[in-house]
């Protein structure tokens, strides 16, 4: 890693100085899930473990939290414990199109990031010059 960034600023050079060792891991995905609800209706799929995502959006933490309080609200509209599976799917319904976008940006910045060089990524209209390829055209463009 460190041979990697040898020519970049000299401030990147020092934080990279104290790094003792570094670990790699291989990135996970899954396609979209058919449905987080159980079966049974009395368990629902939340966060990860119904859209585990690449982290080339961000987006990853925050999609959980917003699971967590949309549940929360749900769960809240049941008056007994017994109308929770009648609640569940509402929260399916909410939170599973809005998450399933997320996963399809998150793969689409990745595919873009890891294209193998700029003329590959002049192909596609995803330089940072945009379509043009004019570097101009990068500020005003809200996409990059």
């Amino acid at each position: 890693m460190k041979q990697h960034y040898s020519t970049f600023d000299p401030t990147i050079q020092k934080v990279l100085a104290k790094v003792e060792n570094c670990l790699g891991w291989k990135l996970a995905d899954i396609p979209p899930l058919p449905q987080w609800l159980g079966k049974s209706g009395r368990g629902i799929l939340m966060g990860d473990a119904a859209h585990a995502m690449l982290p080339y959006l961000a987006h990853g933490a925050a999609t959980s939290t917003k699971d967590g309080t949309a549940l929360a609200e749900c769960i809240s509209r049941a008056l007994r414990l017994d109308d929770i599976p009648k609640v569940l799917p509402a929260f399916q319904e909410i939170r599973k199109p809005r998450c399933e976008i997320i996963q399809a940006g998150s793969r689409a910045n990745g595919d873009i990031w890891h294209l193998p060089d700029r003329s590959e990524q002049e192909r596609c209209g995803c330089a940072m010059g945009g379509e043009t390829g004019d570097s101009s055209d990068a500020e005003s463009n809200s996409n990059h």
